[in-house]
């Protein structure tokens, strides 16, 4: 059933109509007839079948035909990805990739070493929805029934109380030991609130990871080998998920 993502005021009402971008796909791309159902999708992690009622050339109507329920498409883990600024477009493909893997919010974080600089104002505005775009995008994409939330970006002071709010935090750091991975969720996988920071290309200062730290964090590494940030995040991501439970079909 093709999924379409409305709003928290639609998804769950008994007559929707739908215009713009979804109505034209509903109708000129897919050419989907009366009679044929929807899932529609609330953004906030809950889905309703609907059957489409009519169509025109700007908008579609559709019926419900089953109540709003949770979505068995979305994470019971809210894992949060804290993502040093990294060069160029990178940023662009973590957040796509990291909804794919079923992220619950993105903060991006300027750390001592970003080469990268969004200066605050109109361009971290820009830059945000042009991030929230893409977040929409790639929840359509990969089936998610909640559109994850990408913050403007934030300095490393700023990001503190944040992440101190947490259940369960963890910093990737490959300068000093450090638990892997697997053993440092091994005491807090049942959580469902947990947070990850990833540094940019140069990596994170050593007072910086302290502060994290001293906050309830564990540092923790991938292994051996040296990976890029953008793909530090999405491995970690995926083992989370994987040892949180979230990896199995549902």
């Amino acid at each position: 059933m093709r999924r379409f993502i409305t709003g928290p005021g639609q998804a769950g009402e008994p007559c929707v109509t739908l215009a713009g971008e979804e109505a034209r796909h509903i109708g000129r791309v897919l050419r989907m007839q009366p009679g044929e159902q929807v899932m529609l999708l609330d953004g906030e992690g809950r889905e309703a079948p609907y059957e489409i009622v009519g169509i025109t050339a700007k908008e579609v109507a559709l019926r419900a035909c089953g109540p709003l329920v949770p979505s068995p498409c979305e994470p019971e883990l809210r894992l949060t990805l804290y993502q040093a600024l990294p060069k160029a477009d990178k940023m662009e493909w973590i957040i796509q990739k990291g909804v794919e893997l079923g992220a619950y919010a993105f903060c991006p974080v300027r750390t001592r070493n970003c080469v990268a600089r969004i200066e605050k104002g109109a361009d971290a505005q820009k830059k945000q929805a042009r991030w929230q775009r893409i977040a929409l995008e790639a929840a359509k994409q990969s089936g998610r029934a909640r559109v994850s939330q990408v913050s403007l970006p934030l300095d490393f002071e700023e990001m503190l109380p944040r992440w101190q709010a947490h259940e369960a935090a963890l910093v990737l750091y490959e300068n000093e030991e450090q638990l892997d991975i697997v053993q440092a969720l091994a005491p807090v996988k049942h959580v469902k609130d947990i947070a990850i920071l990833i540094g940019p290309e140069g990596g994170l200062a050593r007072d910086e990871v302290a502060k994290l730290c001293q906050g309830g964090a564990r540092a923790v590494g991938l292994g051996p080998r040296i990976l890029r940030t953008e793909t530090a995040g999405m491995a970690a991501a995926s083992v989370i998920m994987a040892l949180c439970g979230e990896m199995r079909a549902r």
